[in-house]
């Protein structure tokens, strides 16, 4: 007996699986993963870049690189500090996008008197509140990641500050959780 010459030739042309699928899947997935990475790193670098150009300016403002022509304005570290809580939100000015600052806002009074008026003025603190609102959504992103550009705003922040205050009474004025998405 002879077998059946067609049956034997219908299982060698049976189609084969391709041997790279399992591969191919595997390295879609490692660059996938690869592209994630980097963007998460490149995102992390543009948050966080405002915060440590503040940081530098910070670290010089508080004595621990010396100057040899300290005055009585200068903050100390025992001068009162009243925080603007919860964070300042704003949209930029920049019309090519939607982007926005998160700023939290701190104020050094040279007596604790006018720290006590604040914490216990709404009004005042609405005001101010206003007043950041209007400076900081005027300015373009580059403006705000602009490390002189953000000492200009500081140093305008605290004059409008004593004018409402009708007093000189604010020492500085300092940006922490400077956050520009």
């Amino acid at each position: 007996m002879q077998e059946n010459p067609e049956k034997e030739s219908r299982s060698e042309e049976a189609p084969q699986k391709p041997r790279g699928g399992l591969m191919q899947e595997i390295l879609i997935y490692v660059v996938a993963m690869f592209v994630m990475t980097i963007a998460a790193v490149v995102m992390v670098t543009l948050i966080f870049k405002g915060d440590l150009d503040g940081d530098a300016a910070a670290l010089e403002r508080s004595g621990s690189v010396a100057d040899a022509d300290d005055t009585d304005a200068s903050p100390q570290k025992d001068d009162p500090v009243y925080t603007f809580e919860p964070p300042i939100v704003v949209n930029t000015a920049d019309s090519e996008a939607t982007r926005f600052l998160s700023v939290k806002v701190h104020v050094v009074f040279g007596k604790s008197k006018v720290k006590a008026e604040m914490e216990n003025s709404e009004v005042l603190q609405y005001q101010m509140r206003d007043l950041f609102i209007t400076v900081f959504s005027s300015k373009t992103t580059a403006e705000l990641q602009d490390s002189k550009e953000k000492e200009t705003l500081k140093n305008y922040l605290k004059e409008e500050i004593n004018q409402l205050l009708e007093k000189d009474s604010v020492k500085q004025v300092y940006f922490s959780e400077y956050i520009i998405q």
